[in-house]
């Protein structure tokens, strides 16, 4: 036998699902109303997507290997 919370609870996600429903009609209405045909189709925008992506980023080396001027004067003594 079912009772008065199981009645409560059971209309309380019929109303939700109109709800869902009525966002639906409202989307499909909003897509008919803004539906542009010609010369070709072109769709409404429905919202955004935001997306996080990680990028590797490379930075140099923070040492110096070489020492600007002293390798020249190396290469000009070994000529």
């Amino acid at each position: 036998m079912p009772n008065y919370n199981d009645h409560q609870s059971h209309h309380q996600h019929m109303s939700n699902d109109h709800q869902k429903l009525d966002q639906i009609k409202h989307v499909q209405q909003m897509f008919e109303n803004n539906k542009q045909e010609h010369p070709y189709p072109l769709y409404p925008n429905y919202g955004k997507i935001v997306r996080n992506e990680e990028i590797p980023l490379n930075v140099p080396e923070q040492r110096q290997l070489r020492h600007p001027g002293v390798e020249d004067s190396w290469y000009r003594n070994q000529s």
